[in-house]
């Protein structure tokens, strides 16, 4: 019984860490995204751009 109870405490721990790595990425991805938006915007609003 305890090694069952171990297992699935050891499950729920794992499915939990899994859930945050995940939460971590989908961060990063928009933050990676972001960055790149502010960039081209900022690409297109320089005075080389516009001057063109």
């Amino acid at each position: 019984m305890a090694v069952l109870l171990l297992l699935l405490a050891w499950c729920a721990a794992s499915a939990l860490t899994g859930a945050v790595w995940a939460l971590v990425g989908y961060h990063n991805l928009r933050a990676e995204l972001a960055e790149q938006r502010w960039q081209r915007r900022t690409e297109l609003d320089s005075p080389l751009v516009l001057a063109a």
